[in-house]
């Protein structure tokens, strides 16, 4: 049997959505929809869950650690973060976290630990996703691959790894 669906969700104002089938192919990527306000927005966001609901994903979703942030950016991050989950249970969705450490460790490998993690996610997909990359819009303001879609694909990975692991 083979591995179905994954889900990579990166949470935040940068964050978004990516659909993952079971060979690795992307199938659906959403970037994080944000109020007025600039903050995520959950109507938006349980709309994005609907629609990639219907490929029954397995859903692998980043916690972050506030530690790492400013009291604002972690406060910010909070409400999005209570907004994406609410909308995950009110649609049945359920989910697993996993830490950025976790997931960097194992889709980092091989990967010079002198580079910024924004880096060394770059790198892997080039190595792991060469056929795909194309297919990540570019951030207007960075000019690189956008960050939250790379996230989420490098999420989804993970997470289609551990169900690889699991069924073999």
């Amino acid at each position: 049997m083979g591995v179905s669906m994954i889900l990579g969700i990166d949470p935040g104002q940068k964050g978004a959505f990516l659909l993952l089938s079971g060979s690795g192919k992307i199938v659906d990527m959403s970037v994080m929809p944000l109020g007025p306000d600039g903050q995520p927005d959950y109507l938006g966001i349980k709309n994005i869950l609907k629609e990639m609901k219907k490929a029954e994903p397995n859903v692998y979703l980043e916690r972050a650690v506030a530690m790492a942030m400013g009291s604002t950016h972690a406060l910010t991050y909070g409400m999005g973060f209570a907004a994406l989950k609410i909308a995950l249970l009110e649609l049945g969705l359920s989910y697993t976290m996993v830490e950025p450490g976790k997931w960097q460790s194992l889709i980092f490998q091989g990967i010079d630990k002198r580079f910024k993690p924004k880096v060394r996610a770059l790198i892997a997909v080039d190595r792991l996703f060469p056929d795909e990359k194309g297919k990540i819009p570019v951030s207007p303001k960075a000019k690189n691959l956008h960050e939250g879609i790379v996230d989420a694909l490098l999420i989804a990975e993970y997470g289609r790894r551990q169900i690889s692991h699991l069924t073999t």
